[in-house]
């Protein structure tokens, strides 16, 4: 059978006491009605009634009266103080249940309660049945407070243990044995149905039971609850085989009455369970929890972006500045600045993103492994012209159920490795769409806290065809028109941005490539400048200064100490061999590198 779960449409009828005062106020009116109707009504047979009285025992119906107005008031007492919903509720349907089981046993011992004949010749305790009428629906109702069943699921057993009992009655007193039988045989499985359903009303308790004790002691509640009311058919068959005397059948009654009421009532009035109200307020602490983190979540990453954008923006902003001031010489005419970004993208591309999956896989090892090792391998899948190349660690690991999720954006393990660890979840969702926009695949294998392996594959380039070896996926939208040189730039800045990019493959290191960029573009600089003999210094492009320079200065004017028009007392210094010394602050390589290339041929730069 499908389980229904609570909704904000279906709402549970335990959240108002309103509906247990309800059932409380109609169920004892119905009650007292009931048996004044009964004992009005002279339907008890004399001569049970007769035997009864001769061989039953008072105590039978004394003490588990005693018992039960104990209980009525103990549970009194706990109604007046009660604020709490649910615990309102609780406390009193068990004064009901307590109140309407002492009145039956008190009528039973004055001979107040008729006693009729029943179908199979059996003494039937008539007020007894119409007490179950009457209790056992407020306690299969008790029991729904501390589960998840919505409004229509409790009420479909609420009247499944209505008519269990109603058609139970209908058979013991009915007089004709074929109708008792189809009467058993309605009767039982609406028991079977109201047994199941109880036993699955402890099932949200014990899922968010935090403690092993709180969920011992609903396991016991809940097992004990089954077996009294197994206990009741049970009794049944023993009395109609007359496997024991009217007084024993009596005492069994009464006794069966009391553990099923008293104590099931109070174990689950004064149990340790969370209610529906409680978990609800559970869900909304944890999801504050969740929106916490993900606000630090969301706050680190915009941090992280935030710097990972300055530190280009800053070199990009620096080569400008350079630009500006003339020190790559003369801008004579206008640049057409999209077809530069085509250009910048033709010969940084393909580099670029095969770099970052390689930095990102291996940024990841370095910061999840603690001890072991990182290793980096490759081989060519000759068969499908293929390279995989793999990144293992020993670090921490990734669960198996967490292979997927890891690739998608903004995901991580758990918040705790986030704040742990940091990261923006980024890293792997952009290594995946890299390698599939290369026409590759990724996979990860890993064994929490063992190692983990990263494995991607990449189509090889042939040099016999002309064909681009990563055309875009189907679902890599193609750029809007092909990448163009034309016109981008004048033929002198042309014929240089050639000249270094057919030695660019014997580069070594970001140094030695300004080194060249820097050589190349001085052989067609200014002649007679005072540093066309230095390989390593770029045109500079005279640039004029206030008369007195102190303290601090800028780009511009310190660019301005190294040209020729300067006040008289710097090139006096300089020409005695003076260099001034800058101090240059920056994380950024590429603007150290812009910074030195600009500055280091007449001053001594220190780089921090």
């Amino acid at each position: 059978m499908e389980e229904e779960k609570i909704t904000p449409e279906s709402k549970p009828a335990s959240s108002k006491p309103s509906f247990a005062l309800v059932f409380t106020c109609l169920g004892l009116t119905s009650f007292l009605a009931s048996t004044y109707l009964l004992a009005a009504g002279n339907v008890g047979n004399a001569e049970i009634e007769a035997k009864f009285a001769s061989q039953v025992y008072a105590e039978a119906y004394t003490w588990p009266m005693v018992a039960f107005g104990t209980a009525f008031c103990l549970n009194f007492l706990t109604l007046l103080f009660e604020r709490e919903s649910a615990k309102f509720q609780l406390a009193l349907l068990t004064c009901y249940i307590n109140f309407l089981a002492g009145l039956s046993d008190y009528l039973q011992w004055r001979g107040y309660a008729p006693t009729v004949l029943g179908t199979w010749g059996h003494g039937i305790q008539i007020v007894r049945l119409v007490m179950y009428l009457h209790t056992t629906p407020a306690m299969v109702y008790l029991l729904s407070i501390v589960s998840d069943f919505n409004r229509t699921r409790i009420f479909r057993v609420l009247g499944a243990d209505i008519g269990m009992l109603a058609f139970y009655i209908l058979a013991e007193v009915c007089m004709s044995k074929p109708l008792s039988v189809l009467f058993y045989c309605i009767s039982y499985p609406l028991f079977g149905f109201v047994i199941h359903q109880m036993y699955h009303m402890f099932d949200a308790s014990l899922d968010s039971g935090s403690a092993h004790a709180s969920k011992d002691s609903l396991t016991v509640l809940r097992n004990g609850t089954i077996l009294l009311w197994l206990m009741f058919p049970m009794l049944w068959c023993l009395t109609r085989l007359d496997f024991m005397d009217i007084n024993t059948e009596e005492w069994a009654w009464t006794m069966a009455d009391f553990l099923g009421k008293v104590l099931f009532s109070s174990s689950l009035l004064f149990g340790n369970f969370v209610t529906i109200e409680q978990r609800k307020i559970l869900t909304i602490v944890k999801v504050i929890q969740e929106l916490q983190d993900l606000l630090e979540q969301k706050e680190s990453f915009l941090s992280s972006m935030s710097h990972e954008l300055r530190t280009p923006l800053n070199g990009i902003i620096g080569l400008s500045d350079a630009l500006l001031i003339g020190s790559c010489g003369a801008i004579e005419e206008k640049v057409n600045i999209s077809h530069i970004s085509d250009d910048v993208i033709d010969l940084c591309q393909p580099l670029a993103k095969r770099g970052q999956i390689l930095h990102n896989l291996i940024g990841n090892s370095c910061k999840f492994t603690h001890s072991g090792f990182i290793s980096i391998s490759a081989e060519v899948l000759k068969e499908s012209k293929m390279m995989r190349v793999s990144v293992s660690d020993t670090g921490i690991g990734i669960p198996e159920d967490k292979f997927n999720q890891i690739f998608m954006a903004f995901e991580q393990i758990d918040m705790s490795t986030t704040r742990k660890y940091g990261g923006t979840g980024l890293g792997l969702n952009l290594v995946k769409q890299l390698v599939e926009a290369h026409g590759g695949t990724i996979n990860v294998a890993s064994v929490k806290g063992v190692h983990t392996t990263f494995s991607f594959t990449l189509k090889l380039w042939d040099e016999g065809t002309t064909e681009d070896p990563t055309p875009p996926p189907g679902n890599v939208r193609p750029p809007s028109r092909p990448p163009s040189r034309r016109n981008s730039m004048n033929p002198r800045t042309a014929g240089h941005l050639d000249a270094v990019c057919s030695r660019a493959v014997s580069v070594t290191s970001a140094h030695s490539y300004a080194e060249q960029v820097a050589g190349s573009l001085q052989s067609d600089g200014q002649e007679g400048s005072s540093h066309s003999k230095d390989p390593n210094a770029l045109a500079l492009k005279p640039y004029k200064v206030a008369t007195n320079i102190t303290g601090p200065v800028s780009l511009e004017d310190a660019l301005a100490l190294t040209s020729s028009k300067v006040p008289p007392e710097f090139q006096k210094k300089r020409a005695a061999g003076f260099k001034p010394k800058i101090l240059s602050v920056d994380d950024d390589p590429i603007n150290q590198l812009v910074i030195e290339s600009l500055l280091a041929v007449n001053m001594t730069i220190y780089m921090v």
